[in-house]
């Protein structure tokens, strides 16, 4: 009885929700919105080959900063002295390079190009030359432990104690049997309580 119940309220839910649908499909349609949200579907779609593939275009954006640095950022074609091809090849001979700024720099306008751009190749080529130079060597782990042997206070090597057994088993009966007493009196009280 109970369970016939939940199926036709199932039943129930299942045909509102359906009429529910196709109702706010045609309202999406009319409005407007479903038409944005199925391009962006689309175009989603259209994309998916390189976003499966996590294709990127890394390599022309860094070209075209270094482009956009040599031509001061304005994608103008300055035709008239073909500096604007210049300005490209510089660009291309800094990107396959990926330092000698500078240079290019001095060769295109005669001039310096500066102590910030002269420090900055400095940098990354001393950290080329360090990063070359730490992978070049083999890696040495640190050990844990400096004695590689065993353990010197257990086995057969083990340091011998410097109290004989009988000084031994009078000390422990004097420091031992006071303890347990002193312990025994401590939890007395508490079972008296209880």
């Amino acid at each position: 009885m109970l369970h016939t119940m939940c199926l036709e309220i199932t039943r129930i839910v299942l045909i509102l929700f359906a009429a529910f649908r196709e109702k706010m499909i045609q309202t999406g349609f009319q409005s407007g919105l479903l038409y944005k949200i199925m391009n962006v579907v689309n175009n989603l779609a259209d994309n998916s080959k390189s976003l499966l593939f996590s294709a990127n275009n890394n390599s022309v954006e860094q070209f075209h900063s270094i482009v956009a640095k040599f031509i001061g950022g304005k994608r103008v074609n300055f035709c008239l002295r073909r500096s604007y091809l210049a300005r490209c090849s510089g660009a291309v001979i800094s990107h396959n390079s990926g330092s000698f700024m500078s240079r290019v720099h001095k060769s295109m306008y005669n001039t310096s190009s500066g102590n910030f751009v002269k420090s900055t190749e400095r940098r990354r080529e001393n950290d080329l030359i360090r990063r070359k130079r730490k992978m070049s060597r083999p890696r040495c782990r640190k050990s844990l432990f400096l004695e590689k042997g065993r353990n010197k206070n257990y086995g057969v090597r083990a340091e011998k104690p410097d109290l004989s057994e009988d000084i031994f088993s009078q000390k422990k009966k004097k420091g031992f049997f006071p303890l347990c007493n002193y312990q025994l009196k401590k939890e007395n009280p508490l079972k008296e309580r209880l």
